[in-house]
This record gives C-alpha cells, structure tokens and sequence, in this order.
C-alpha cells in the first residue's frame, strides 16, 4: 500500500491486521493481493471518519459496542459521501460493501474473543450486531440499492461500432504478424513484450474476455487444450473465469503459434521458469509478473484509428456481443453457449449485458393499440413477432 495517513492507520490497528492475516490465509493467489489491500484501506478511511464521529474511538475494536450504532452509520455514510440534501450516496458501492465488511471483521474479531473467553466483550459485540443485521438495511442499504437502481436506469450505454471493432481487430494482428517475425530473428525483451502486448489483445478482443481472465493465462492451462476443438483452425483452452468458473478461450492456429514463440523466448530474457503466466515478465523480486491488458486495450484503440476509441473497452466489447446475439434472435440453446463462453449466467447474460432493444419494445405498441381499440379489424399476433422487427446488421 502506498504510505499516507491511511496506510498508517492500517498498520497500527491490531483488528484491521488480524483480518488482513485471515484474508491472506483464504486467498492465497497472487491476482487477490489487490482486493484484500482494498478492504484494508476502506477499514482505514472507516476508522478514520469513525474518530472524527467519536473521540472515545482509538481502535477498529472499539466500534463493536451497541450504543456506537448511529456513529458507524454516520461513519459509512461520511466515507460513502453522503448527500442529505437528496439522501444520495456519491459512492453507494462503498457504502454497500461496508457495512459487508464490517460483518466480516466482525466475525474474525469473535472469533478471537472466544479464544480469549472475552464475555463481557462477545456480548457487546452480539448487541452491536442485533443492532446493525436489523437496523443497516433501513438506514444505509435500501438508499444504497435505490441509488444504484436509479443510475443503471439512466445511465446511456453506447456500443462500440462493428466496423471499428474490425479496424481495430486488422490493427491488432497486423502487428503481431510484424512481431512474431521480428521476434523470430532477435528475441530482445523489447519485441517479445511487443509480440505479447499485441497478441494478448488480439486475443481478448476475439474472445469478449475479461482483461483480468486473459492476462493471467497459465501455462498449465494452456498446455490442457482441448485435442478437438469445436471450430476448425482454433484450439480451445480452459481457462479460470469470474468465481472459479471454467471458461472457453478459443486461439486460432496462427496465435497458437505465436504463444509457442513466446515460451521458447523466456528463457533467454531472464523470466523465471517458476513463473507460471503465459504473459510473464522478468521480476526483480518474488512476485510473478505479467502483461496488463486493460491498459493496452485504451492504448492500441487510441493508435488504430478509429471514430471513437473510448469504446473499445472490455466490458462494452462483451454487451456488444451479447446485444448483437439479441438482435440475431438466438434461442435458448445458442444464448446458454455464448454466455458459458463470456463466463457468466444466462440471467447476467440478458439482464446485465444484452442492452434494450427499441425495436423489440415498440413492437408492443401496436399490440397495445388493438388491445385499447385504436385500430379497426382482426388481430394478426404475428405482427408482434420479434423476427419481424429486427434488423441483424445494425448492432448499435
């Protein structure tokens, strides 16, 4: 963590410590180092807010009292920006994944008054929570949830165009191409991180994957590829998707090959063989480097050309798929595999990342004129039919 006024708070507060150790002990991987600082930190600018609530406050530990309540949700509501004038959060995820938080400290802290037959203090930290369980959901979650409701509902999600996608798809393996063939002749550090850089992009952006799926391919994983792949020219590998899912990653032959082209440089630029990424890079210390994708992904759209770079992004990359496969009408069958290949539930799949269709909801308008006798003459239902009313070649 970087040294400021927070970082110091953490480090001196026995609580906030004991549940970064427990943390560390669940997730062990390095990819989660991130997210168990990020809780860390948010327990730090808590405690903080909590001492300028309450005086008698010195420690995380010191919260955990009944008649503390109303201070820990002027606290969250403090760090979460909290706007009174229009019972608003600024930042509503941090105020919902507080109050889940302290839930979770609160557990570890039990835990540890029970090794140390603490009564008197299990059983204030057993009122708080009485207190918080019934009483969080009325003061601070139903306001949270409404605010997040309210910004999804008018919140304008523009895709991405086809041809852009194309653009940068063609810039993309244009460059690979340049590299690999560099890459064959001198394998300097420089051009296996072009060749990796390119590559990995070019994958992801076939794929729709998340950035965080990609770059963190492992060699083990890839080494497992399906013998049989489904499409011809491809090879598919099973990859760790979002909450420990196995998901398809589909390599064409030509990138297959360039991966392999990768492996055989390693050794000579000095990445340990114990590193288990397929995008390493060499470290100076214990920790496994690896290319980044999400920040070449805002780079290599900015440089190929396109009207609007902005948004090649990942996730509207992915609801660019999802939208494009509502418009073709694909059944149930044809949606279940494209969401298996995104890596996520069918449900997320419609609800979160297929955006509305205009077409789709002014198809019920003629409907609802028949129904209310606006128009003379028979009911066809079979003008209300979907089909009809997509067109599959305008995506956006």
């Amino acid at each position: 963590m970087r040294n400021d006024t927070v970082t110091n708070v953490v480090c001196y507060d026995s609580l906030i410590i004991l549940s970064g150790n427990s943390w560390s002990k669940k997730y062990k991987l390095q990819k989660d180092h991130a997210m168990i600082r990020s809780r860390l930190r948010l327990l730090g600018r808590f405690l903080i807010a909590m001492r300028s609530v309450s005086p008698h406050v010195k420690q995380l530990s010191d919260v955990f009292k009944p008649q503390l309540y109303e201070q820990v949700v002027i606290a969250i509501n403090e760090v979460a920006k909290f706007k009174y004038e229009d019972s608003s959060y600024c930042a509503p995820g941090t105020a919902l994944g507080l109050g889940g938080l302290l839930k979770k400290v609160s557990e570890i802290y039990k835990i540890k008054l029970i090794a140390e037959d603490n009564t008197n203090e299990i059983t204030n930290l057993n009122n708080f929570l009485t207190i918080f369980n019934h009483e969080i959901s009325n003061d601070v979650n139903r306001t949270v949830r409404e605010n997040i409701c309210e910004t999804k509902r008018r919140k304008s999600v523009i895709l991405p165009k086809t041809e852009d996608i194309k653009k940068l798809s063609d810039y993309l393996h244009s460059n690979v191409m340049k590299y690999k063939k560099i890459c064959k002749e001198s394998c300097t550090l420089f051009n296996y991180k072009q060749l990796a850089s390119y590559l990995l992009t070019d994958i992801q952006v076939f794929n729709r994957k998340r950035a965080g799926e990609l770059e963190r391919l492992l060699i083990g994983d890839y080494n497992a590829q399906l013998s049989q792949p489904d499409s011809p020219g491809y090879v598919c590998v099973e990859i760790r998707g979002k909450l420990m899912r196995s998901v398809p990653l589909l390599v064409s032959e030509f990138n297959n090959n360039c991966i392999k082209l990768l492996l055989q440089c390693r050794s000579q630029l000095g990445i340990r063989e114990e590193n288990p990424y397929v995008f390493a890079l060499p470290s100076a210390d214990d920790r496994f480097k690896y290319i980044r994708a999400c920040n070449l992904l805002c780079q290599y759209s900015a440089e190929c050309g396109v009207s609007e770079p902005n948004l090649l992004r990942g996730t509207l990359l992915r609801k660019h798929a999802a939208t494009y496969a509502s418009q073709l009408n694909f059944n149930d069958s044809q949606v279940q595999n494209l969401a298996d290949h995104l890596g996520h539930e069918t449900k997320i799949f419609r609800e979160i990342y297929s955006q509305p269709i205009i077409k789709k909801q002014l198809s019920v308008a003629k409907f609802l004129e028949d129904a209310g006798g606006w128009n003379e003459g028979d009911i066809n239902y079979s003008d209300f039919s979907v089909e009809e009313t997509m067109e599959p070649d305008n995506v956006c």
